[in-house]
């Protein structure tokens, strides 16, 4: 009688013992289904960099503007301004994008950089037909640096439009910093994307 009572006793002590467990197991699955909420792996995250607003410009030199025409008929003109190397060793080039169609249309940023394969920095560097010998196009990235007119871009530059007429400056840049001897007045801008190159020959934006 004394051994049932005890187990009795120790079965009416046993939910006492195991609540602080459950409650601690109860916070524990909280914490962890906050921490998926903030973190959502595989979810993309907006580049610190890219949360400062594009400035106002007014309109920038260019060199000969290229007139394109995407294969929805929506029509552009880029100009290409300048090219340089950023602080970190980066390559870049800027551009104008400028909305030609007469309508509020999607914003494109089909210019790439291209430079000398010896100056790229990486042997991951693609040619293109249609551009000068030697040269070939990195990884690169491209942001909104700038616009002109009244007409800012989006802030969190999901699905961009541009109405008739608005100017955005797009800078691409190397992911990677290129080559120490990398010479600038190398670095050159083309468009080949089949959505306005239909014969995937690329098209040079020459520099002013």
């Amino acid at each position: 009688m004394s051994g049932t009572h005890r187990a009795r006793s120790t079965q009416k002590k046993t939910p006492g013992k195991t609540l602080p467990a459950v409650i601690a197991a109860a916070v524990a699955v909280v914490a962890i289904g906050v921490a998926i909420f903030l973190i959502r792996p595989g979810e993309e995250t907006a580049d610190p960099a890219s949360q400062n607003a594009p400035a106002a410009a007014s309109t920038p030199e260019t060199g000969t503007r290229l007139e394109l025409t995407s294969t929805e008929d929506y029509s552009y003109s880029l100009g290409a301004i300048k090219a340089d190397l950023d602080s970190e060793g980066h390559a870049y080039i800027e551009y104008l994008v400028t909305n030609t169609s007469g309508q509020t249309v999607p914003f494109e940023a089909p210019g790439q950089l291209f430079l000398p394969q010896e100056e790229a920095g990486t042997k991951v560097c693609a040619d293109q037909e249609g551009t000068d010998a030697g040269l070939c196009s990195p990884p690169t990235k491209w942001e909104i640096a700038g616009f002109v007119g009244d007409t800012p871009p989006s802030p969190d530059g999901v699905d961009q439009y541009m109405p008739a007429g608005a100017s955005f400056i797009v800078r691409v840049t190397t992911k990677s910093p290129v080559a120490e001897s990398a010479d600038v007045a190398n670095f050159k801008l083309y468009v080949w994307d089949v959505r306005f190159t239909r014969n995937r020959i690329a098209q040079e934006i020459p520099l002013p």
